[in-house]
């Protein structure tokens, strides 16, 4: 029973945990990229999509990734043109959601619900030699591929942060643009690969978020994004950090879903959980370096 609980956490958890390990590298360089809620919704769309018709997992994926790096590209350059980044991510959000709703009737004739039947099943992967093991075993085996993929990519996100010259370059672009260019940095660089980061993790939580579910549904991406963003300025620079906060913030999205079966409590209530319980572990948070800081 503990195992299936962890279980449906982390898999609620993983696009955000994505998204947020995307979101990191823009923040790195000091460009908070607003537009991850954006990049996951369409992404979503894409990969089911594709899915569809391809067959394929891999070439879903893979476009969808690549509409996401559009995205971070467009984002790169309005900043560029000395444009408010915040807004031309706040305008992507926008035009995500109203472009995978014409797209969902154009289409295929639905405004709300999308079924794929071609789309690969991704299933559970038991590992023998884990499974074996005692009930902490248990946890760690029966995901699918695209989720162990995903404690991968955790792994190497925090190698390429913090023990690579990349992610110190970014880090003292993020820190003084100047003093880094001073240094021989080359700053543009590394905003451009930080954003493509972004893009190909984003595209990634967007991808898993529907293939997982054979299916898409209209504002699919349900905020996830936005709660991203909180992990990230919670987390900073920490790369388990992130995942811990995307972690809760996943248990939360799981409990808010599990409840509203059993529960008396309206169902918009019940939805609203995980944005009440965001608030408090923001005003929390903001109290513990409040109470460091004294």
């Amino acid at each position: 029973m503990a195992a299936d609980f962890v279980h449906s956490v982390i898999s609620s958890s993983v696009p955000i945990i994505l998204a947020a390990l995307g979101g990191m590298f823009t923040n790195l360089v000091g460009k908070l990229n607003v537009a991850l809620e954006g990049m996951m919704l369409t992404s979503a769309f894409v990969a089911i999509y594709v899915a569809e018709k391809t067959r394929s997992l891999s070439i879903a994926l893979l476009v969808s990734i690549l509409v996401s790096c559009i995205y971070a590209m467009l984002i790169v350059l309005a900043n560029n043109l000395k444009a408010n980044i915040f807004l031309a991510g706040l305008a992507i959000n926008l035009f995500a959601s109203g472009l995978t709703s014409f797209l969902m009737t154009f289409l295929f004739g639905s405004k709300g619900t999308i079924v794929s039947q071609n789309s690969p099943i991704l299933k559970k992967i038991k590992l023998p030699f884990i499974d074996s093991l005692p009930s902490f075993g248990k946890v760690l085996s029966g995901y699918n591929i695209l989720e162990y993929l995903t404690f991968l990519l955790t792994f190497l996100c925090y190698v390429l942060i913090s023990k690579t010259t990349l992610g110190y370059r970014m880090r003292a672009c993020g820190k003084n643009p100047s003093v880094a260019r001073n240094l021989g940095i080359d700053v543009d660089k590394m905003i451009v690969t930080s954003f493509l980061l972004c893009g190909i993790f984003s595209g990634f939580a967007g991808a898993i978020l529907s293939l997982s579910m054979r299916s898409f549904v209209a504002g699919m991406s349900n905020n996830r994004g936005w709660l991203a963003l909180v992990a990230i300025i919670i987390g900073r620079e920490n790369v388990f950090k992130v995942v811990l906060t995307c972690l809760i913030f996943g248990s939360f999205s799981f409990l808010s879903d599990f409840l509203q079966p059993f529960s008396k409590i309206p169902a918009e209530l019940l939805m609203s959980l995980p944005y009440v319980l965001t608030v408090v572990v923001i005003l929390f948070y903001g109290y513990l370096r409040k109470g460091v800081r004294i």
